[in-house]
């Protein structure tokens, strides 16, 4: 793993755990992670999970 793979995998999480379990706006959420630009964290949160961080979010939230 390069500390890049690493870095991206850590931040997604992060993310992941933050659209799970608070009500953060996404555009702080990526601020959060250290995304300046949302859109590319919306992208970026895409290719990682299949899905954007909203439908992420709507699905957790279905599962509960």
């Amino acid at each position: 793993t390069t500390i890049k793979t690493y870095m991206i995998d850590r931040r997604m999480k992060k993310a992941a755990e933050l659209l799970a379990y608070t009500d953060m706006k996404i555009a702080n959420i990526a601020e959060a992670v250290g995304f300046s630009d949302q859109g590319y964290f919306t992208k970026s949160f895409g290719r990682y999970f299949g899905k954007s961080p909203s439908h992420y979010r709507e699905d957790v939230h279905e599962k509960a």
